[in-house]
């Protein structure tokens, strides 16, 4: 768990834990979707990693991370919380960053003289994501029904 942990609360006991120390997880867990693995799955020794992550070490980027996305979660995980984008802002960029992926890939549907998926379909968007699930009562898993 250290290192998705904020440093300035591995530093200091006094350091509060606020809507930053968030925002520095989620750079951390969008670093490890990038790469496909936990920070510092490797490193055993938890009060050097502690320290090091403290001075401000960090994962290297995975090569080929598109440049917008590596760029995010480099300022969510920033030393200084100040310096940390709001949720707001992550998902915001993070919008754009689809967005631009998706243009981009109709730009080559369009290239390749395809039809750029012109089946009416739309592309999902973050704000699909954050809708409300549906309700149901039940749970039925095989032949059984669990209420």
């Amino acid at each position: 768990m250290i290192p998705y942990v904020d440093p300035k609360l591995l530093e200091s006991d006094s350091y509060t834990y606020d809507k930053k120390s968030d925002i520095y997880s989620l750079g951390v867990l969008m670093w490890e979707l990038s790469s496909g693995h936990p920070p510092f799955y490797n490193n055993n020794n938890l009060k050097m990693l502690t320290l090091s992550l403290i001075k401000g070490t960090r994962e290297d980027p995975i090569s080929n991370t598109p440049c917008e996305y590596m760029k995010l979660y480099q300022s969510c995980w920033n030393s200084e919380s100040d310096a940390r984008p709001s949720v707001e802002q992550v998902f915001n960029k993070l919008e754009e960053i689809l967005n631009l992926q998706n243009n981009t890939n109709h730009d080559d549907d369009d290239d390749d003289g395809g039809d750029g998926g012109g089946d009416g379909s739309s592309t999902p968007t973050l704000q699909d994501s954050t809708k409300e699930p549906e309700s149901h009562d039940s749970l039925q898993i095989g032949s059984e029904d669990i209420t």
